[in-house]
């Protein structure tokens, strides 16, 4: 495309959120070094990049001499939004009428966090025996191997696996949880660590502004510009440490009047400032300014 614009004197615009190169050619040293050659010329045929934070801004900065312009990834507060109470659901679920639920969606990959998740709800569950997980996403295998591996683990038995569902359905879930989490951590991905160590989270994870849209407080790891994004709408933890996730859970759960006002407050920021129509509207403007 970008080819084909300069051909025709057409500005275009190419958004790039992953260091690929970094991830996936970067210890060997030969490819990587003339595979940069040709990432180089093929960055020149545009006139900017678009890309989804600060982080990622600073590692394109050395192949790309012309405009940068960060724009946030968001999310569909039409679909991601508060929805009636369905007692059905809960009931299909096995959830009692009192049980709270904590919930977490997306991958099994290591740095999702999902292992530190059920770690702190084993110390949740110590503290408040009213608490389910639930968790949406993992293959059969995925899921397998996870309960093998925390089969010592008491409060494993009240995690609920739903696998993966359509992508349409998962409001309707995400509406029976008091608290939502994404406790990301790079530490557990030793293929990219050293990556991560040196560029930092180069993440704009979408399911973080899915989770504001849905008015629930959420509970996340500091990682990358994260805080940023959550601007008072939950609570942050220190990465990897799964006492001070428990703890932020616990204090959610206890304190309902804060979290639904941090829950009201994280939709009210999708509204305003990260909704994906919004988000197209940005790219607009930066397209508009090039022409």
């Amino acid at each position: 495309f970008g080819f084909i614009g300069k051909l025709l004197g057409i500005p275009t615009l190419l958004e790039v959120n992953i260091p690929i190169l970094e991830v996936r050619f970067g210890k060997k040293k030969v490819l990587y070094k003339i595979l940069k050659i040709f990432q180089k010329a093929h960055f020149s045929l545009y006139q900017g990049l678009i890309t989804q934070t600060e982080s990622l801004k600073n590692i394109l900065q050395d192949d790309f001499k012309k405009e940068i312009v960060v724009v946030p990834n968001g999310a569909d507060p039409q679909l991601f939004k508060p929805q009636p109470r369905s007692d059905e659901k809960r009931a299909d679920l096995g959830l009692g009428q009192e049980e709270r639920v904590i919930g977490f969606v997306g991958s099994f990959m290591p740095w999702h966090g999902l292992q530190d998740l059920v770690d702190a709800f084993e110390r949740v569950c110590q503290k408040d025996n009213s608490v389910r997980l639930l968790v949406i996403g993992g293959s059969r295998d995925q899921i397998g191997q996870l309960i093998e591996g925390n089969r010592d683990k008491r409060a494993l038995k009240k995690i609920i696996f739903l696998g993966e569902i359509d992508y349409p359905l998962i409001p309707a879930y995400l509406d029976l949880c008091q608290v939502l989490v994404a406790p990301f951590n790079t530490k557990r991905d030793e293929g990219r660590r050293k990556l991560y160590d040196k560029y930092g989270f180069w993440w704009c994870p979408i399911k973080l502004f899915e989770y504001m849209a849905m008015a629930r407080p959420v509970v996340v790891s500091d990682v990358g510009e994260i805080t940023a994004y959550l601007d008072g709408a939950g609570l942050t933890y220190r990465e990897g440490d799964t006492r001070g996730l428990a703890e932020s859970i616990l204090g959610l759960l206890n304190n309902l009047e804060e979290a639904s006002r941090m829950g009201e407050r994280g939709r009210r920021l999708i509204l305003e400032k990260y909704s994906w129509e919004l988000h197209a509207r940005r790219i607009e403007q930066i397209l508009n300014a090039l022409a």
